[in-house]
């Protein structure tokens, strides 16, 4: 799926990809440059000890990523976030929209025709 990605650090083309998180088996997205091959984002993050469902995705949208959330809402990626999850680390606290793809995102990603329960196979 290609998008305009446009952030706080990117203002370029973008490849996205959904790869998964060995741990737990959650959605990964990762931003690809389509011309060097290269990633140029991780736009989620793997909460390992938090409670998701199986097509809930954890988006980082601080540091190297700042922007990353608003920019896959404009470009039809992911939905507005239903929730909130605020990580306090030792040094810092985080905060993490957590969304769902959006049927588009979801044709294009996964092959799917509509906006449905979770797959059975992939389980998103």
């Amino acid at each position: 799926m290609k998008i305009q990605l446009k952030t706080r650090y990117s203002d370029c083309e973008a490849v996205v990809f959904l790869n998964k998180y060995v741990s737990k088996n959650r959605i990964c997205l990762r931003l690809i440059s389509p011309t060097q091959k290269e990633t140029l984002h991780i736009a989620t993050v793997n909460l390992p000890d938090v409670d998701l469902e199986p097509d809930e995705i954890a988006i980082k949208n601080y540091s190297e990523n700042e922007g990353i959330y608003e920019c896959l809402v404009e470009q039809e990626v992911i939905k507005k976030a239903h929730r909130l999850y605020i990580n306090h680390f030792p040094t810092h606290k985080a905060s993490f929209p957590i969304v769902r793809l959006t049927p588009k995102a979801r044709k294009e990603l996964l092959g799917e025709e509509e906006e449905g329960p979770p797959n059975p196979e992939t389980g998103i």
